[in-house]
């Protein structure tokens, strides 16, 4: 008899044991998917946030190719001209206010 005890309780314990492990091993899981969950939703956020640098930087090139293809216009040259360096046309008169002191 004191055999069939002792067996009983050796598989108590190995009972307590597995399921403590079990336990242990449940929550590090549970645990891992929560730092996994909350990973994903960072990278996530991240991942918008570069979209929509992406998108701002590529209506900014947009602008910049707009700009280079009206710099090769005549009409950039002409204003240029005439605000930078002060050129008119031959047949044209400028006329400018005094200022007062």
């Amino acid at each position: 008899m004191k055999k069939v005890k002792k067996r009983k309780r050796s598989n108590k314990r190995k009972f307590l044991i597995g399921g403590f492990l079990f336990l242990v091993a449940g929550s590090a899981a549970a645990y891992q998917s929560y730092r996994t969950g909350k990973t994903l939703d960072d990278y996530e956020s991240k991942m918008k946030e570069l979209d929509e640098k992406m998108k701002e930087e590529q209506e900014r090139t947009a602008e910049i190719e707009d700009y280079r293809d009206y710099v090769k216009t005549d009409q950039y040259v002409e204003e240029v001209a005439r605000d930078k360096l002060g050129l008119v046309y031959k047949d044209e008169v400028l006329l400018k206010a005094k200022e007062e002191e």
